[in-house]
């Protein structure tokens, strides 16, 4: 992980992997609402952290949630990593993801994090860049949107960019 630039007091751009954060990091997993992490990171995380796929199975079932109106937060004693947050930004994981949707989960994954129980206080988020990989959204869409809604919450963040960050 290398950190680019420091946006404001808490909140980081990074290159690298969010796997690449200390532990205490709560990761942001861009996920779909069947509950089938088939792609991208939530395949990534369901391969090393089985723990986390068998609670988003569970979090999330065939139209049971609808992206942009849910949010998960997962703590997970056994696991290394205990706290984690299951962000979706689509339906099907072949959909693409509108930005609109990513900027509705932001919203209420920070009013969530504001009234979720007290274990949650003060932890530190390691964040992608949600829907801009398999997603097809822009980062130059994405960004401000992470920056306005996570900048205003009390805890460090860091913004990953995406693997290949568009040149401006």
């Amino acid at each position: 992980m290398k950190i680019i630039e420091a946006i404001t007091n808490t909140m980081s751009l990074a290159d690298g992997s969010v796997f690449d954060t200390p532990p205490e990091f709560a990761i942001v997993v861009p996920v779909n609402t069947m509950g089938v992490p088939r792609a991208g990171l939530a395949k990534e995380v369901a391969t090393r952290y089985p723990e986390w796929a068998q609670r988003y199975r569970k979090a999330f079932r065939p139209g049971g949630a609808v992206a942009g109106e849910m949010v998960c937060l997962h703590y997970i004693a056994e696991c290394e990593r205990r706290f984690w947050v299951s962000l979706p930004t689509k339906t099907h994981w072949m959909d693409s993801t509108p930005a609109s949707v990513v900027e509705a989960g932001l919203e209420l994954m920070t009013d969530i994090l504001a009234h979720a129980h007290p274990r949650w206080r003060g932890v530190p988020l390691a964040v992608p860049a949600p829907g801009c990989g398999l997603g097809g959204a822009k980062w130059e869409d994405i960004y401000p949107l992470l920056v306005k809604h996570l900048g205003m919450i009390d805890r460090r963040v860091i913004l990953f960019r995406p693997f290949r960050p568009p040149v401006y």
